[in-house]
C-alpha cells in the first residue's frame, strides 16, 4: 500500500525465449502448480506457512490402500553412525515405483539403538523380503564404512552411495512437489515417518526417517534415468 513503492510481475514463461530449453523442461516441468512453483515460476508473492512441506490433508489425498504392481522396489538407508538410546534412529524406508511412473512408499523399518552391524542385517533382511533391486545410502556420515559393512555381510546387495551437496530443505522442496503433484503414494499408514513430514518446516533436528525418504524418492523419480510418471490432474 505504500504509494512509494511500485510492483512488477513477470513469469518464468514470460521470459522463455531467454530460459535454456533444459531449465524450461526440467524446472519449470517439476514445479508447474506446485506453491513453490507459484511463487518462483509464476511470480506470485505467497504469505509465509505456518506449515511445513507437507500437510496431513496431502498425505491423507496421497494414500493407497491397493497394492499396486510395481516395475522396481529399492531400500533407502540413512544410517546411525552410533548405537544407544540417545543416538539417531537408522532411517529405513521401503519405496516401489509402478511402470506408469509413479512411486509408492510401501514400508518404514527405521529401527533405534541399533550398532552398525546390526542394522547392516536388519537393512540385508528388509531387502531380501520386499525383492529390492538396489540399496541407496547416505554416507555423509560415515563415509565407505557404511559401504563396507553392507557389503562385508550381503556381498549381493547392489548399493548406491549417495552423499549431500544442498542441505536438508534444498533437498526436501523437489520431494514436497511431487506429492503435490501426485506423483507419490503412501501404501498404508506410516505414523512416525508422516509426523517428521509434517513437523519438518526446513531447520531443525535431523529427521532420519524422513531423510531416507528423500533419498530413496529422489533416486526414482529425479534421476535422468527415472521411469517418467504420467501426471494426474487433482
Amino acid at each position: 500500500d505504500d504509494p512509494q513503492c511500485k510492483v512488477t510481475r513477470s513469469t518464468s514463461q514470460a521470459n522463455a525465449a531467454n530460459l535454456a530449453p533444459s531449465f524450461l523442461r526440467d524446472i519449470v516441468g517439476r514445479y508447474a502448480g506446485t506453491r513453490l512453483g507459484r511463487q518462483e515460476l509464476d511470480g506470485e508473492l505467497l504469505p509465509d506457512q505456518a506449515q511445513g512441506y507437507w500437510t496431513a490433508d496431502l498425505l491423507e489425498r496421497q494414500r493407497c490402500t491397493a497394492r499396486p504392481v510395481l516395475a522396481r522396489v529399492i531400500v533407502s538407508l540413512d544410517p546411525a553412525v552410533s548405537a544407544g538410546a540417545r543416538a539417531n534412529a537408522c532411517g529405513i524406508i521401503v519405496l516401489g515405483q509402478a511402470a506408469s511412473g509413479e512411486a509408492y512408499v510401501l514400508a518404514d523399518e527405521t529401527r533405534q539403538g541399533l550398532t552398525p552391524l546390526n542394522w547392516a542385517h536388519h537393512v540385508g533382511a528388509v531387502y531380501a523380503q520386499y525383492g529390492a533391486s538396489l540399496l541407496v545410502a547416505e554416507v555423509n556420515q560415515g563415509g565407505g564404512l557404511v559401504r563396507d559393512i553392507i557389503l562385508r555381510e550381503f556381498p549381493h546387495i547392489e548399493f548406491m552411495a549417495v552423499r549431500a551437496g544442498v542441505n536438508k530443505a534444498q533437498r526436501a522442496e523437489p520431494i514436497a512437489a511431487l506429492y503435490e503433484r501426485g506423483m507419490v503414494f503412501h501404501y498404508g499408514r506410516f505414523d512416525a515417518l508422516e509426523d517428521e513430514m509434517i513437523r519438518y518446516c526446513g531447520s531443525g533436528a535431523s529427521p532420519d526417517r524422513l531423510d531416507a525418504l528423500v533419498w530413496g524418492l529422489g533416486e526414482l523419480l529425479l534421476k535422468p534415468h527415472a521411469i517418467a510418471p504420467q501426471i494426474r490432474s487433482l
